[in-house]
Parts: C-alpha cells; sequence; structure tokens
C-alpha cells in the first residue's frame, strides 16, 4: 500500500473533492471543471476514473451503486476515514513545506547565453505575452465561478501573483538582456 507522501497531486485533488461529500465520476469531473482545478494540476477527464479506481485499492475511498430511474447505476465515491485522515495529513504537509520550483524556464535561462540575444529576447517576449494571456484567463474564470469556496479563490489568488512575479521576472530578464546587446555593440 502506497503512502500519503506518494500520491500525485491529481489523486489529492479528488481526495479533496470527495472531502465535501459523496460524488459520482461526472460530478467529480464537473467541480474540477468549475473550479478550474485543471489550471494547477494535471488531471484529464479520462484520467479521474483511474484515479479513483488506485483511490479505492489502497483504501482511501469507498464506492457503492447507486440505481437510477434514468439509466443504468451510477457508482457513488466516498472518503474513508483512512482517507479524510490521509487528506489531512497531506494538506498539512503541502501548506508547511514550500516545492522547489522546477519550471523548463529555468533550465532554459540557465544556458540563454547559447542563444543570440536578439532569439533569446524574442522567446522571451513570446513566453510574457502566453504568460499574460494566462493570467488574464485565470481572472476570467476565477470571475466566471464566483462565489468560490475560500480555498478556490485563494488558489486562484496565488496562481495571480505567481504569474505576475513570473511576468516581472521575464520583463527584467528581457531588460537585462536589451542593456547587454547595446553596451556590446
Amino acid at each position: 500500500m502506497r503512502i500519503p507522501d506518494e500520491l500525485t497531486q491529481a489523486e489529492v485533488a479528488v481526495l479533496s473533492l470527495l472531502s465535501e461529500g459523496e460524488a459520482h465520476g461526472y460530478a467529480l469531473n464537473e467541480a474540477i471543471e468549475e473550479r478550474g482545478v485543471r489550471n494547477w494540476t494535471d488531471i484529464g477527464f479520462s484520467s479521474i476514473y483511474a484515479i479513483l479506481n488506485r483511490l479505492e485499492k489502497v483504501k482511501l475511498i469507498t464506492s457503492r451503486l447507486n440505481p437510477s430511474e434514468k439509466g443504468p447505476a451510477r457508482k457513488l465515491y466516498r472518503l474513508t476515514r483512512r482517507g479524510r485522515s490521509t487528506l489531512k495529513h497531506i494538506i498539512k504537509l503541502y501548506i508547511s513545506e514550500p516545492e522547489r520550483p522546477r519550471g523548463r524556464v529555468d533550465l532554459g535561462a540557465a544556458y540563454i547565453e547559447l542563444l543570440p540575444v536578439e532569439e533569446a529576447i524574442k522567446g522571451l517576449v513570446g513566453y510574457a505575452e502566453k504568460l499574460r494571456q494566462r493570467i488574464n484567463h485565470l481572472k476570467q474564470l476565477r470571475k466566471e465561478q464566483r462565489p468560490l469556496p475560500f480555498g478556490a479563490e485563494i488558489i486562484f489568488d496565488h496562481g495571480l501573483v505567481r504569474g505576475q512575479a513570473e511576468l516581472a521576472w521575464i520583463e527584467s530578464v528581457t531588460h537585462q538582456l536589451k542593456e547587454r546587446s547595446e553596451n556590446r555593440v
């Protein structure tokens, strides 16, 4: 049986949603969409059922069939006591220990001098534009989803603050590259 620290972020997201009450896979997907969960963790619609099966196998959730008058019975999932205590442990861990940044942009920045300055600037300008689009998308999504639970609201805030900080950094690096280029001439 896996230890809690080995759960994926997608598995933790599903456990978190189930902490709000019993749900079937389609309802979980709707909640994931409504709350913008895919903006901060990799979880595809097709992976939800595989996640549910894994969580049930390690006894963090249970399921029961719920008969339906409109079609086949649906499987409803809920947290077990072990699942709830594991989730609390993971949440405490997640909010207590900063994650080491692991962005591709960091590796690219470390070796940016391998590129001609113009090419590096062009890449950073494109990155900044995509980042602005992501920030605007998050703002719009949050606006459309309100009112949100407190946890969802602060996740949007965190994503926006990180995006804005990264944008400021990209703009600073772009400015530094332009200055270095001008000083070489």
